[in-house]
């Protein structure tokens, strides 16, 4: 099986996204995967880290992903880097969209920030 793996203070975190998992989150937003993607909030980044860890840990929780995002913060990363480092890399990963359309969006943003410097 298919997985991103990212490291947070030695810990190697393994991320994707299932087929039944994508269901559910589809099922309880009322949303597509897709219109997901484009929403970046605390909300949908820990939504996504909940069910991303669950093809591994089956029980991990809210609290374990409200836990993750915050590993994430303590290590640096602002919420936009962990929508896109970590999000959207393993969404790549379970076959959403091509990693080509993952380097395209990373590289806009990169424009984007130096644009608003």
């Amino acid at each position: 099986m298919k997985y991103f793996e990212i490291e947070l203070n030695g810990e190697v975190i393994k991320l994707r996204l299932t087929s039944s998992d994508s269901i559910e989150i589809e099922r309880k937003t009322g949303k597509s995967i897709m219109d997901l993607v484009d929403d970046v909030s605390v909300t949908t980044i820990t939504m996504f880290l909940k069910y991303m860890r669950r093809w591994e840990l089956p029980q991990f929780s809210d609290k374990d992903a409200y836990a993750l995002y915050d590993k994430f913060v303590d290590n640096g990363y602002t919420m936009e880097q962990i929508m896109i480092e970590a999000v959207y890399e393993g969404l790549c990963v379970s076959g959403f969209f091509k990693k080509e359309r993952l380097d395209i969006l990373k590289k806009a943003i990169a424009e984007e920030t130096e644009d608003t410097k």
